[in-house]
């Protein structure tokens, strides 16, 4: 018979002893009815509770009964009481704190040590535990989006340490027009529960995986989590939340297995949850001890998640892990030649399915490549890993190897198509670089470098770059007369080596780019001379007349004026080179070409983006 998972009817949360009994005793120090003065009183908070179908557990986990549907009080169970003058919107106290001293299944006992109280009528107000916050009467609790999976999370704490981890906060019902808190007085309040309660638990023989869980994720469509802020004065309004999250981890403190369906003593993970109307699909996500991670469970949920009501949630665990397959197929070619193989390469510490980082494909007419991973393996996150860190491809054609790393989307456990295109061999936009303009007004003399800006392999003089833009490049002219020409100063750029050739091999290349010009110069335009190379090292574009042009060249133009960083006047300017190897690189030379009187310490400025090489 098939499993299924299900969502079943909610069941309504109990206070066992919501009603708690204040009644105030004098300290035998003190003979409060003879003294003026403010005295100390012990304020004893006794919780009534009524006999339930079973006791409270032994544990003190204070949740207990036949249903698990009754909350008992516990030790170091912690109320404030907050309270104003009747019926005044004064400030209220800063909050006295009962502690639980004493407890048992029937009746639990809550002190206080406090100043005797002026004579008059108040109204009080509580709240269980201790808020987070208090603004007025708007009270906030934090309801965390990583819990443990417990009802109580205080166990383990030593016993001196401070009171935290209950997350079934309540408040009291008001009272109002009552008299200050003395010792020939007492009253009554009832607690409200403002969280709903989601019960997750895996019935006997639906633990397919056969292994324990020792962390659940469960992700909602809509919020459930956050800073949850309530009224003191009105405890049976809806709660608001803030700062929202849609996913709650509980990481368990024992491994969660399978149990009897609903049995008192049953394991369960316990999901305190901000009531609200959820509309939508519920995704359930274990996790065993080494981290591996089962297919994800989903489940269509419309339902409103009321306060004071338990969910319970029976699951069935799948028997196999999460896994997302990728399927790759070729769809450009900017390289200009067929690969015959290629590559995916997994980014560090992300593995296959196989167990291998890299898988490898001989390129075929079906021209469908097909990868897999699992989700998550021995505590290693592969999706996460794979989303954030892209896949590496390597292609390999006759002539050349050549490589990108991409970013791929994908959606956990889905199957994904995804089309690739064969890159250039050899690419730049300048998309990467950072802010560098130390040598943009050198002598022109010397050459640097370009790795600092986020150009390896690049070397020039007189060069700029800068975050989102192109790279510039600068001339100066002293003088265009004999006399004077001594001071000019050459700007050149030498890209990398054009290592995606295969040694050994000698191409015919089409190179192409976007360009700009501009200037200062009224008399004269910006030239570009470009050649290919194969000297290593920075090279310098040179000071004084004539520089040190590269040769021979292969082309000289005027690129279109009115450019800058930012605005290419030349759009995919071309050339044809021919025997190439892995050895050559790219060069632009800039120059100037007179247009009129005598050109005098002016500046030409030629900006390069968008290189493309491909095989021809």
């Amino acid at each position: 018979m098939k499993m299924k998972n299900t969502v079943r009817q909610s069941i309504i949360l109990g206070m066992v002893g919501t009603a708690v009994y204040f009644c105030v005793g004098c300290s035998a120090k003190q003979d409060t009815s003879k003294s003026t003065a403010p005295v100390e009183v012990f304020l004893n908070a006794t919780a009534q509770q009524e006999p339930a179908a079973s006791l409270a557990p032994g544990t003190k986990t204070i949740i207990g009964g036949d249903r698990l549907d009754k909350v008992f009080w516990s030790e170091r169970d912690t109320i404030s009481v907050y309270w104003r003058a009747s019926g005044s919107t004064d400030a209220l106290n800063s909050g006295q704190r009962f502690h639980c001293y004493q407890y048992s299944p029937s009746v639990s006992t809550f002190a206080t040590q406090m100043d005797v109280m002026a004579p008059g009528s108040y109204d009080y107000y509580a709240a269980f535990p201790r808020p987070a916050a208090v603004s007025g009467t708007q009270v906030s609790y934090d309801l965390p989006a990583l819990q443990d999976g417990t009802y109580d999370m205080r166990s383990g704490q030593s016993y001196s340490a401070p009171y935290t981890g209950n997350l079934d906060y309540m408040l009291a019902e008001p009272l109002t027009g009552r008299p200050g808190l003395a010792s020939d007085n007492a009253m009554t309040m009832n607690f409200i529960h403002q969280c709903h309660v989601m019960r997750i638990q895996v019935p006997t023989g639906r633990n397919r995986w056969g292994r324990p869980i020792r962390k659940l994720r469960v992700e909602f469509p809509s919020p459930v989590v956050g800073r949850m802020t309530m009224d003191l004065t009105a405890p049976t309004a809806a709660p608001s939340l803030s700062d929202g999250s849609n996913t709650v981890t509980a990481e368990l403190r024992q491994s969660f297995d399978e149990s009897a369906e609903d049995a008192s003593d049953g394991k369960y993970v316990w999901l305190f949850l901000c009531p609200g109307t959820v509309n939508g699909t519920v995704r359930f996500i274990a996790y065993d001890e080494d981290g591996n991670r089962i297919t994800s469970i989903s489940q269509q949920i419309n339902r409103k998640l009321e306060a004071g009501r338990i969910t319970p949630v029976n699951l069935t665990i799948p028997g196999s892990l999460s896994i997302t397959r990728l399927t790759f197929s070729i769809a450009g070619n900017n390289l200009g030649e067929t690969p015959n193989t290629f590559t995916v390469k997994a980014p560090d510490g992300a593995l296959f399915s196989d167990g291998s980082n890299t898988q490898n494909f001989t390129v075929n007419a079906g021209n469908n490549y097909a990868v897999s991973f699992y989700n998550q393996t021995n505590g290693v996150n592969h999706s996460e890993l794979i989303r954030t860190g892209g896949l590496t491809f390597t292609y390999d054609s006759d002539n050349a190897i050549v490589s990108e790393t991409r970013q791929v989307a994908f959606t956990e456990e889905g199957s994904v198509a995804v089309g690739l295109t064969v890159p250039y061999l050899y690419f730049e936009d300048f998309a990467n670089v950072s802010g560098n303009d130390s040598h943009a007004d050198d002598k022109g003399d010397s050459a640097y470098g370009m790795d600092a800006a986020g150009l390896p392999g690049w070397t020039g003089s007189r060069w700029k770059t800068a975050a989102n833009t192109s790279l510039e490049v600068r001339t100066y002219i002293g003088s265009s007369t004999i006399i004077g020409r001594q001071d000019n100063r050459y700007g050149r750029v030498d890209s990398p080596p054009l290592n995606g050739i295969k040694p050994g091999k000698t191409l015919n290349l089409k190179l192409f780019y976007d360009a700009g010009s501009t200037t200062d110069a009224s008399s004269g335009t910006t030239t570009c001379k470009f050649a290919t190379t194969t000297q290593t090292g920075a090279i310098a574009g040179g000071y004084g007349y004539p520089g040190s042009p590269p040769s021979p060249l292969l082309e000289t133009y005027n690129p279109a004026a009115g450019g800058s960083p930012t605005n290419m006047t030349v759009k995919d300017h071309t050339n044809d080179l021919s025997g190439c190897t892995s050895t050559t690189r790219l060069t632009w030379f800039i120059d100037y070409t007179r247009t009129g009187t005598t050109v005098t310490a002016k500046t030409f400025y030629f900006y390069l983006d968008n290189i493309r090489v491909s095989i021809r």
